[in-house]
């Protein structure tokens, strides 16, 4: 689906606390904005593994045509 968008953030872990707030911040901006693409959210956790594994499930679990993440 070209309209949905893959995101990879760390949503758990130590670093689920930044990782949660990017996500309200980018929930906002699309509501703000009446996006009408669609927002597929992924754990990218805490590990070069987590982060595979996130990727994997948007790619092949949700179909996206886009991925914005993880934060470095």
């Amino acid at each position: 689906d070209p309209k949905k968008i893959g995101v990879l953030l760390p949503l758990t872990g130590k670093y689920a606390a930044a990782g949660k707030q990017i996500r309200e911040a980018i929930e906002f901006g699309f509501k703000k904005e009446k996006s009408t693409a669609t927002l597929v959210f992924a754990d990218a956790g805490e590990t070069p593994e987590t982060v595979i594994k996130g990727l994997d499930q948007l790619v092949f679990d949700s179909g996206v045509t886009a991925i914005v993440g993880p934060p470095t």
